[in-house]
């Protein structure tokens, strides 16, 4: 089941951070690379929101951090908050490190939700191409220069970025939905019971070409046993991503 956004949450979030002024943001804290978005918003001078953790407070100060960046730091945000401050912004940055999995994948979907264009490190894990959809830029890990130039773009095209933003939001509304999980859900239901149907037809004729009828009843009841439970998985899994998605 992949990660979705609860569409119906994110909309009470009115997207307004279509003016020259509204700041970039950087919400995320996994294997985030804050020294190359840093220079990058030192070298460009456009104002970047930046959220972190407490912690980090004296590497965040080490890096000296000039007045065009705003430092937030707190140990637990509060989602309504953030998603606030999100939706007022210019455009969601998400630089990360080098990585074999889905490093700021939640980012990326609560970015489509809110119709936000993205500006992320390139990652062969992510289920989706940005670019390809037409809703944000990809930059090379590391790449303080390529990461200067996709800002300018952002700042320079308002009505493009703005488009990117439309075109995530639809991408959302297409696929990356907790409505669409549900349906996915389903879909998963109807093959294992589809399989079900397709091991008691194979069950039966074996039992035509001689197999014991008692055998046949035996592996019958290991068929259903075994459907019940990937059934049941189903169910956990798409019950496991509404409550992620209900709680983030």
């Amino acid at each position: 089941v992949h990660w979705v956004a609860d569409l119906d949450y994110y909309d009470k979030f009115l997207p307004l951070g279509e003016g020259s002024e509204a700041a970039f943001i950087s919400t995320g804290k996994e294997l985030r690379d804050y020294e190359t978005l840093i220079e990058a918003f030192h070298k460009t001078g456009f104002p970047l929101i930046l959220y972190a953790q407490k912690m980090r407070q004296a590497y965040f100060e080490s890096l000296h951090p000039k007045e065009n960046i705003e430092i937030h730091y707190g140990n637990r945000l509060i989602p309504h908050e953030i998603a606030l401050v999100v939706a007022q912004s210019r455009c969601v940055c998400i630089c990360c490190q080098r990585s074999n999995y889905t490093v700021g994948l939640t980012t990326v979907v609560e970015a489509l939700a809110l119709g936000l264009p993205i500006l992320c490190t390139r990652n062969p894990q992510m289920p989706m191409d940005i670019e390809a959809e037409g809703c944000g830029f990809w930059i090379e890990v590391g790449d303080v220069k390529g990461w200067e130039e996709k800002l300018q773009y952002i700042a320079d095209h308002p009505e493009e970025a703005k488009a990117m933003g439309k075109r995530g939001r639809a991408l959302a509304e297409r696929y990356y939905n907790i409505k669409q999980c549900g349906k996915e859900g389903e879909q998963a239901k109807v093959s294992v019971r589809n399989a079900r149907r397709d091991a008691i037809e194979a069950l039966k004729k074996a039992n035509k070409d001689g197999m014991p009828e008692d055998l046949q009843k035996e592996y019958e009841q290991l068929v259903q046993k075994e459907t019940d439970a990937y059934a049941k998985k189903v169910d956990e899994l798409v019950a496991a991503k509404e409550k992620d998605m209900m709680t983030v």
